[in-house]
């Protein structure tokens, strides 16, 4: 790689798999494009850090892999400082606390559940970011679940194209059909 990028990835609810992703988009980053990739976590759960144990006990690659678990909006001086060619952002669900971080990013995925009794959640974020005008070309939005009228009437009302998010069983262990789909993102 010859430029560095960055890549935020924000759950508009809890528990929507932000982590989840940014460990398959670093397997796939330093499995497919053989890139050297820090996941910087800025969600405050801590969650990284259980991971860091589980990859020293995965596949290794040739390509070099760090985890910089919670880390501080405030205070990004350690991960800034590192040499990586892909950083992906983990931002976890609270956009206020990661926004700024966030959004300084040069690709920036929103993930988000279209399930009934969560669709209120997404309404209220995408009023907040319409309202601010935080917006900008550079995000994707996916979707886990939700039944198709409701992502008609969410590219509808939005004017904005929604993808579904593929269910991957180990991020840590991708098949084809991830890697396909994790192209994409890239």
């Amino acid at each position: 790689m010859d430029k560095k990028e960055s890549i935020g990835i924000l759950g508009v609810q809890s528990g929507v798999g932000v982590t989840h992703l940014s460990v398959a988009m670093m397997e796939y980053s330093l499995r497919y494009r053989r890139s050297a990739t820090a996941i910087v976590e800025l969600s405050g759960n801590h969650e990284v850090e259980l991971l860091q144990d589980h990859r020293k006990r995965s596949l290794h690659h040739t390509g070099r892999a760090q985890f910089f678990p919670n880390q501080s909006c405030e205070s990004p001086a350690e991960w800034v400082q590192a040499s990586y060619d892909t950083y992906i952002v983990d931002a976890g669900s609270d956009y206020y606390r990661s926004r700024q971080e966030f959004m300084r990013c040069d690709k920036k995925i929103i993930l988000m559940s279209l399930s009934p009794w969560k669709k209120r959640e997404v309404d209220d974020f995408m009023s907040y970011i319409y309202e601010t005008g935080k917006w900008n070309k550079s995000v994707t939005l996916l979707a886990h679940l939700g039944k198709k009228e409701d992502k008609k009437e969410f590219q509808r009302r939005y004017k904005i194209p929604i993808f579904c998010c593929p269910y991957i069983e180990d991020p840590f262990h991708l098949k084809e059909a991830d890697a396909r789909f994790l192209r994409t993102l890239f």
